[in-house]
């Protein structure tokens, strides 16, 4: 497997989640989590959004899929 540079890493990252807000809830509407960053999210990490309303911070790890919940921003219901 190659190694994949921590800015291929952000690059890849930043790619997945930045979307359409719109296509977000939708898919929370249908249950499924999404994943997204904003402009303070820090370099290797993602929001992970429950359909609860439960928002982690989520340090990617790519290199070994071993993705680790760094804080949990809000609680869900």
């Amino acid at each position: 497997m190659k190694n994949v540079t921590s800015k291929e890493i952000d690059d890849i990252l930043h790619d997945m989640a930045t979307s359409d807000w719109d296509a977000g809830a939708e898919i929370l509407a249908q249950g499924h989590p999404i994943v997204y960053v904003e402009d303070d999210t820090p370099e290797g990490h993602v929001l992970k959004e429950y359909p609860n309303g439960r928002i982690e911070l989520i340090k990617v790890d790519m290199q070994n899929d071993n993705d680790e919940i760094i804080k949990v921003i809000k609680d869900g219901k």
